[in-house]
């Protein structure tokens, strides 16, 4: 019989980034336990030393770093096809790395981002927070819902992945910003012509 043709495969580095450990971080390590997607390996930079045990968690001390600074760091220590941005007050979907690596089966795709929802559990008030930054306008709205997928030339690190050899072909994060790197990052990539796209099923909260 005829075999269908196997899609590679994606490896994924997961990268955080903290000043010490704290309570985010602490309530977010769970939903990494339960990723539908289990072969992946997640990336701590810290610029304190965390004493806490973490199991399955690759902790690195940086020492007091910017932003830039502290994410290339764990993008250099990355080992996986596609590195995964996600911030420490944040938590993925059970599905997030899932969702990612059936987007990445699509070659053309070097970059893409997803949006950052409030939690299930959020107050009304909350809620109607975001959805005021939702209908803020067309470029920045589909970060905070579930738009339909689009291109996009900018998108906020907190929930954006990237093929592991376009962020070094670029250079990565330029230390020299402090806010703001995650606009330089997208910038570069776009200059080199990686297509990003944004998917509405891509969700953290």
């Amino acid at each position: 019989p005829e075999r269908r043709r196997r899609e590679p495969d994606v490896q994924f580095s997961v990268v955080i980034i903290v000043r010490q450990m704290n309570d985010y971080l602490r309530a977010a390590l769970p939903w990494f336990e339960r990723q539908t997607l289990r072969d992946f390996e997640l990336i701590v930079v810290s610029e304190a030393e965390i004493r806490e045990a973490l199991p399955g968690v690759r902790i690195i001390v940086s020492g007091r770093a910017s932003p830039s600074r502290a994410r290339n760091i764990g993008a250099a220590a990355a080992q996986g096809d596609v590195i995964a941005f996600i911030d420490d007050d944040a938590y993925p979907a059970p599905d997030w790395l899932e969702t990612a690596r059936a987007i990445f089966q699509d070659t053309s795709i070097g970059a893409v981002g997803g949006p950052s929802l409030v939690p299930h559990e959020a107050t009304f008030f909350q809620r109607v927070s975001n959805k005021v930054y939702e209908l803020s306008s067309a470029k920045t709205g589909p970060r905070y819902g579930r738009s339909p997928r689009q291109d996009i030339d900018d998108w906020p690190t907190c929930n954006f992945f990237v093929r592991r050899p376009l962020f070094a072909a670029t250079g990565g994060f330029n230390e020299e910003h402090w806010g703001g790197e995650d606009t330089q990052l997208c910038y570069s990539l776009v200059k080199a012509g990686v297509r990003m796209v944004s998917d509405p099923n891509l969700i953290i909260y």
